[in-house]
């Protein structure tokens, strides 16, 4: 393992266990004043058990897997390239099944608990939609080029089409996936904001300043911590996956030798057959 490895694997951890404390103690806050999940509650949208599946789904199932999938290129060298690719392609998979059902348990919670007023007031909100809408883009337009068997269905000069539209998406896939991850990563954190404001709406008397904001801290400073070394690793051009070595073909092996110079062809003047 050279220094590469070491760096990028312990970043990568470093940053998951910002996240995962940082959410951890989110959650505890929400078990301790908002009611946590309980499970008689789980079938009334406008309980707070039914809004506390959407930071359950958005964070631990949206977030996480989407910082897995930006990082298994780059920290899982020790499996195969199209091993990590199947992994990527999982943990994204994950986050959309997860933004879907995380997003169509809010709308109907907002709307049993608040009426009209409930949608699309927030910062949260604004960002989280520009989020989704990218996310869901990026997983749509990876699966139609990429796990799609296209051999089976296009021509072979249609094939040359499709690798060269491929080829072109693969830079605007990658930007794309790095902008998302931040606008997750922001829309995460501007909700938990959201959620430690409306708290104090509540009217729970104990549901103060001096008892929140121990909460706050121990969730939120370690959870942005994690997401901006996650980042800065995902940025790095240095920590990018080594490419691996081409292995020409045999028949591509066979031409080569007999277009290369040797001992006996080296001073031969060439030859013509016209």
């Amino acid at each position: 393992m050279g220094i590469r490895e070491i760096s990028v694997g312990g970043y990568s951890a470093l940053a998951l266990s910002g996240l995962i404390a940082g959410g951890a103690f989110a959650w505890k806050y929400l078990e301790d004043y908002r009611e946590g999940l309980v499970s008689e509650d789980l079938a009334k949208p406008e309980s707070e058990s039914y809004f506390n599946l959407h930071v359950l789904l958005m964070y631990w199932l949206y977030l996480l897997p989407n910082a897995l999938g930006a990082i298994s290129f780059r920290a899982f060298t020790f499996i195969e390239r199209d091993t990590a690719k199947l992994l990527h392609a999982l943990f994204n998979t994950i986050g959309f099944a997860a933004s879907i059902a995380g997003f169509v348990i809010i709308y109907k919670h907002q709307g049993a608990a608040y009426g009209e007023y409930g949608h699309f007031y927030s910062p949260h909100t604004y960002i989280g939609m520009i989020t989704l809408a990218l996310y869901w883009f990026q997983w749509v337009a990876a699966v139609f080029l990429y796990f799609i068997s296209w051999e089976k269905y296009l021509s072979s000069e249609d094939l040359m089409r499709m690798g060269k539209i491929k080829g072109a998406f693969i830079q605007s896939h990658r930007a794309i996936g790095y902008i998302c991850f931040v606008l997750i990563a922001v829309s995460c954190f501007f909700g938990f904001m959201t959620n430690y404001y409306y708290g104090f709406t509540k009217g729970d008397p104990n549901h103060d300043m001096n008892s929140i904001m121990p909460y706050m801290n121990q969730s939120m400073v370690p959870m942005f911590a994690g997401m901006m070394l996650l980042l800065a690793v995902i940025l790095n051009t240095k920590y990018v996956r080594p490419k691996p070595k081409e292995v020409y073909k045999p028949q591509e092996t066979a031409t080569l030798k007999s277009v290369s110079p040797t001992k006996d062809n080296a001073s031969a003047p060439p030859t013509s057959e016209f």
